[in-house]
């Protein structure tokens, strides 16, 4: 029997490597008390949050627990194909009782949970009541280092920040989260425009809740690869929404490539205020290398013409002289051979005498 060589062995053990790296041993005062369970992604489920996570692109789920002193707690690490999907997971994980966090970028934290999202990966961590500012510190650098290190979806961005409800808004890439989001926002009777939306299309979206006062307003963004792919799109959606069986107000602006629409305002002037807020402008770049046509002056032209012609001429004499030399040295060494044969020279003869014309006098009589 072959003994395995060492390369197979590693790469048998590449995947139990990897999924003991997955988490930390410990961070802080907290120490692993167990395993990486490693969860593969569900291929479907009926579930509603997890049928949110396989359409948003979940690769897996590692999990782990730790204890510091007589206290527990647990990690769990999900993997994204990318950060899309990975945003789109934080923000519909994120429950109504978490707030924004300065601990990273994108972190919303609860009584005793938190989110942290950063690139392609999302760590949820239970027993947050127990540990220490440095603890999330800790795990917030941890999970920059492991993630990729690829850019949010700048449609955030666009979204107002004056009167926006914290922790209300909801990254959308499919028909599935824009249900729940819709749902969640207590505007459910608009779910039934996901298909119109053309998710399928390259579509993604974003939905906050805004309230000012009495006022209030649900603000959807769509954005589209096109601007012709989103003038198309609103057609289908301005007809979904005459189709609703109570149709509502709602305030529809194009903006290039984005949709901006306001679920159900408390009024007319608000929706308009909340479409003036948004933050999107169209940018046209031009990516193909240019340069600068610049004409020399009149001065250096007639100077470089004149040269010019002066290299043409003496180019010309000098060729000239070289071609009528060889033709004059090879008819004095070699005459009649190469120049002026006289099998091949054809002479005009007007014939007034009776003597015919021999070609070779020419040559007897010049003296060559």
């Amino acid at each position: 029997m072959r003994k395995p060589s060492l390369a197979l062995i590693i790469v048998l053990a590449a995947p139990a490597l990897r999924a003991q790296e997955a988490l930390p041993r410990h961070y802080g005062d907290w120490t692993a008390s167990g395993p990486v369970l490693k969860a593969p992604a569900p291929v479907h489920s009926n579930d509603q949050q997890q049928a949110i996570l396989i359409e948003s692109g979940i690769v897996s789920t590692n999990s782990r627990a730790y204890t510091s002193g007589p206290n527990t707690g647990q990690l769990a690490v999900s993997q994204f194909r990318d950060s899309s999907g990975a945003y789109e997971a934080f923000t519909f994980l994120r429950s109504a009782d978490m707030v924004p966090g300065d601990v990273s970028p994108e972190a919303a934290v609860g009584r005793d949970r938190a989110l942290l999202q950063f690139g392609n990966l999302v760590l949820e961590i239970n027993g947050l009541a127990a540990m220490s500012p440095a603890d999330l510190q800790t795990l917030s650098k941890w999970l920059a280092a492991a993630a990729q290190k690829t850019p949010l979806p700048p449609i955030r961005n666009f979204l107002p920040q004056r009167h926006l409800v914290p922790g209300s808004e909801r990254y959308i890439l499919g028909p599935l989260a824009f249900r729940s989001a819709t749902e969640t926002a207590d505007r459910g009777a608009y779910s039934q425009l996901a298909d119109e939306l053309g998710f399928r299309a390259g579509a993604e979206a974003i939905l906050a809740r805004y309230r000012k006062g009495k006022d209030e307003g649900v603000l959807l963004l769509v954005e589209y690869p096109t601007p012709q792919l989103a003038a198309q799109r609103q057609k289908h959606i301005e007809q979904g929404l005459a189709s609703m069986p109570q149709p509502s107000e709602t305030a529809i602006r194009r903006k290039g490539s984005l949709l901006s629409l306001v679920l159900q305002p408390a009024s007319h002037e608000y929706a308009e205020a909340l479409l003036d807020d948004v933050r999107y402008e169209t940018q046209v770049t031009w990516n193909e290398p240019s340069h600068e046509v610049t004409d020399p002056p009149w001065s250096i032209v007639i100077v470089n013409t004149i040269l010019g012609t002066g290299v043409f001429l003496v180019a010309a004499f000098v060729f000239g002289i070289a071609f009528g030399g060889i033709r004059v040295m090879t008819k004095i060494f070699l005459p009649g051979k190469v120049f002026d044969r006289a099998e091949r020279m054809e002479i005009l003869q007007l014939g007034l005498n009776s003597k015919p014309i021999d070609a070779r006098d020419f040559y007897s009589s010049a003296g060559f």
